[in-house]
């Protein structure tokens, strides 16, 4: 929430810096170790964008950009998913970047840095599909160009965030809106609209028990009363029936928010109210309960070490003292008040110090020191406004008041050209607005009926697109089984026809491997799945060769399976077929020579986490011998380390009875059917 002080009365505006969600977030030491730990990159890119936005409310401008970029580097990564939803979050996380370094620009008043990078966050957003987001950053250019006093774009800006709130219903979001709305309002001095939008903001909080909030509105609509009173009052300085019923509710409905800001412990939205309450009992005629809220007010002031508001919250008790004609006091807190003022480095606040203390001099007899102080007034004066430099006032006491009316009607006359000025930019904007609306109205009633037909067609294109394109891609697997059994096919041929037995079986091996890739791209084309192969499927129909085999050998060999119905992908599946395939080839061709009976086991199973897999060969043959004699010349293990490797995985070799063959690997999201 930002605020902006409108002298004497201290108004609260909602522009958002961080958007319109009122929740509390977590410590930042705790954002930043979640970040640190969590693997989910959809949380991170939340607790990122969190993090950076929250060292953004800290003033930590280098911290902010530090987590903001690895925001984008992670949104990046996520966006490239296959899976749409994952990558709209990616999608979604960029937009959320660019919207966080305009909020570093705009806490630095680097204002037209933070447009151009709100508005490159806005069509992300909005592609995005994100409404939320959108109004957000809506609030956000909004909140920027009221900063640049450019009221009417605000206004624009700030009609849209609340058009999507008010589609949505969502009530909170648009009673800040509604705030935010009459602020600008207020600035650009429309106050009777500013009401209207404060008392529908006001309507929405009290129905959400929203104290917080209702107590910033109900202490700008205090506010709006009592410069209604100050406008009445006017240079005549007398308290009409009128002036004081306008005192009367602004002292009422500042009560309100102070006993609103206390109930919620906000100790600086108490300063301001018993501020303004100060400010209000005095133009009441009551000094000693003016003072009384004025003290409090600055006690908490400088608990908060605030400046800015400390010189104002001075400069109104030195005021007080001066209707009370206690000069001594009233010189000793206007002077206070300018002290402060200078320290905040703000040309507007020393401006009206010195207008104070010009004044009080005036009235006090002293023109040297009223003279000093008035060009003081003039010079901060001309810097704020971006007026010309006034006339240099005679150095002379004789030429004082002529040359003060001549620069205060010069002011005074080129303020009330740019308030004119304003309010006919406003009143032409509306103007063109209600031709705008009008207008659209017409070429929407025509495009719509165009715009469903269009969309209809393209949807029924997209369909068949897709339908061909998944009908490619079984003809692609088909042909590529054909091919592989062709292949096979003349091995065998080959083998057959060889008569180096040794070169026979190499043929032999090498149709078995053909076999398994062949086997692979026919389940493809059996599932229409382009992605993941059953592995329970794939496995035995790796195995329906090796049984035939076994069928011939003079020893009776069993193989037997013991593998889950899973899905895994093409790149995990071929692998571990062709290690199934060498090492079931190994046991059939050395384990059984010397037995009558044997059994072959293949499992494929999970481990204690979802993600670790472990596949096993096992024979109870002869075993495999020394070490040396198991590597000598065995291409086929060989391709077994090779492929283990490929999939990441640990080949374990368990000696003893028979030879058993473990090999452990891990595969990310697999499904089992």
């Amino acid at each position: 929430m930002k605020k902006s002080i409108c002298y004497p009365v201290f108004f609260f505006i909602f522009l958002l810096c961080t958007g319109k969600a009122a929740a509390q977030h977590e410590s930042i030491d705790s954002l930043i170790n979640v970040v640190n730990t969590t693997q989910n990159d959809t949380l991170k890119i939340q607790t990122l964008n969190t993090l950076s936005l929250d060292l953004v409310d800290a003033a930590d401008y280098v911290g902010a950009l530090k987590y903001a970029r690895q925001l984008l580097q992670v949104s990046a990564q996520v966006e490239k998913s296959p899976n749409r939803a994952i990558a709209i979050v990616g999608k979604k996380g960029k937009g959320q970047f660019w919207n966080c370094i305009g909020q570093v620009n705009l806490s630095q008043s680097k204002l037209n840095a933070a447009l151009n990078y709100y508005f490159i966050a806005l069509p992300i957003f909005k592609a995005t599909g994100d409404s939320n987001a959108v109004a957000e950053v809506y609030s956000n250019i909004a909140s920027t160009y009221a900063d640049q006093g450019d009221y009417g774009q605000s206004l624009d800006y700030y009609m849209k965030s609340l058009k999507i709130d008010e589609e949505a219903k969502s009530l909170s979001p648009m009673a800040i809106d509604y705030g935010n709305i009459a602020a600008v309002l207020t600035d650009s001095k429309n106050k009777p609209a500013a009401a209207y939008y404060l008392f529908k903001a006001i309507a929405i909080q009290e129905k959400l028990n929203e104290k917080s909030g209702l107590a910033v509105n109900i202490n700008n609509l205090a506010s709006i009363y009592q410069t209604r009173g100050d406008s009445a009052k006017g240079k005549s300085n007398e308290n009409t029936p009128f002036v004081k019923q306008q005192y009367e509710l602004a002292n009422t409905y500042y009560l309100k928010s102070l006993r609103l800001h206390q109930e919620c412990g906000d100790k600086e939205g108490s300063a301001v109210s018993l501020e303004n309450l100060g400010v209000i009992c005095s133009e009441l005629g009551k000094p000693d309960e003016a003072l009384e809220y004025l003290q409090k007010s600055l006690d908490l002031y400088i608990a908060f070490n605030a400046k800015a508001e400390m010189s104002y919250c001075l400069n109104n008790i030195g005021k007080v003292y001066q209707k009370q004609h206690k000069m001594a006091e009233a010189e000793k807190y206007f002077k206070e008040g300018l002290a402060n003022a200078k320290e905040t480095g703000s040309n507007d606040f020393i401006m009206k110090s010195n207008d104070f203390l010009s004044n009080f001099y005036e009235e006090t007899n002293r023109p040297t020191e009223a003279l000093k102080y008035y060009k003081n007034y003039m010079a901060y004066h001309d810097s704020v406004f971006n007026q010309e430099s006034t006339r240099k006032l005679v150095s002379t006491e004789l030429n004082y008041n002529f040359e003060k009316a001549q620069a205060a009607n010069k002011a005074e006359h080129e303020k009330e050209i740019i308030v004119l000025e304003g309010e006919n930019k406003i009143q032409k904007q509306l103007r063109l607005f209600l031709f705008l609306v009008i207008a659209f109205c017409v070429v929407i009633l025509v495009f719509v009926q165009r715009a469903y037909r269009n969309k209809k067609r393209l949807a029924t294109f997209l369909g068949n697109e897709d339908s061909r394109k998944e009908l490619l891609l079984q003809e692609v697997h088909h042909r590529i089984n054909n091919n592989l059994q062709i292949i096979s096919s003349l091995l065998s041929l080959q083998a057959n026809s060889a008569e180096d037995e040794r070169l026979n079986v190499y043929l032999k091996q090498s149709q078995n491997r053909i076999q398994s890739l062949s086997a692979l791209h026919e389940l493809l084309y059996q599932n229409n799945s382009s992605l993941q192969v059953n592995m329970q499927e794939y496995i035995e129909k790796v195995l329906d060769f090796h049984k035939e085999v076994a069928s011939t050998l003079p020893a009776k060999v069993t193989i037997e399976t013991e593998v889950e119905s899973v899905m895994f992908p093409t790149k995990i599946a071929v692998p571990l077929a062709l290690i199934i395939n060498e090492l079931v080839t190994n046991s059939l061709k050395y384990a059984f020579t010397e037995k009558v009976a044997g059994k072959i086991e293949i499992r494929l199973a999970a481990t204690e986490k979802n993600t670790d897999w472990k596949l096993m060969v096992a024979d109870n043959g002869k075993g495999m011998g020394p070490v040396e004699e198991r590597r000598k010349g065995s291409l086929g293990l060989r391709l077994v380390n090779i492929m283990v490797k490929q999939i990441g995985g640990r080949l374990k070799v368990n000696e003893g009875e028979g030879a058993s063959f473990e090999v452990a690997f891990t595969v990310q999201k697999q499904k089992t059917i």
